[in-house]
């Protein structure tokens, strides 16, 4: 097979490009520590403490899974909270694999979790996948941007998603 020369600029930017957006390892660690505070704030419904980690510009967006619009906004969000808080006894966030990505003051993130709630003395497994996008204002990192999707249970698998199948191989 032979390799032509204008397929060398391709293989460059597909490799030196991946590299730039790779997010750097502090982005990543700031970026996951974030994400367990989170949890933890989460854990103890500290609405107050969740609610700094989210942007008080008015276009911050939260899909929560739950509602039927996105919810916008501080006050919107933080009510978001106060009615999860008031249906659930307990909760706590497990994470199974977390991708982080970013260049200088802005990071984005896609994790697949376990959400273990607690709801009239019963405790269930919630697997959800729940992605964001973060930036860093004042040296700490916040959300602008997240989308929580309920899911059946799922592992990130390494390597390529499979090929869709055609209409004509559904049944």
């Amino acid at each position: 097979m032979k390799i032509r020369f204008w397929s060398l600029p391709l293989v460059l930017v597909l490799i030196l490009g991946g590299h730039v957006l790779a997010a750097d390892a502090q982005i990543e660690k700031e970026i996951q520590d974030t994400l367990k505070n989170y949890s933890e704030a989460y854990e103890k419904r500290d609405i107050k403490a969740i609610m700094s980690f989210f942007s008080t510009d008015p276009g911050v967006i939260l899909i929560d899974g739950i509602s039927e619009f996105p919810v916008v906004g501080q006050e919107q969000i933080k009510t978001t909270f106060e009615r999860d808080f008031s249906q659930i006894q307990a909760s706590r966030i497990e994470f199974t694999k977390t991708f982080v990505n970013g260049k200088g003051e802005t990071a984005w993130f896609t994790t697949s979790l376990i959400g273990h709630i607690k709801v009239e003395n019963q405790e269930s497994p919630i697997p959800a996948l729940w992605s964001g996008v973060m930036q860093k204002i004042g040296g700490k990192w916040i959300i602008v941007q997240s989308h929580f999707s309920y899911v059946p249970i799922v592992e990130f698998e390494e390597g390529p998603p499979p090929a869709p199948e055609a209409p004509s191989q559904k049944k």
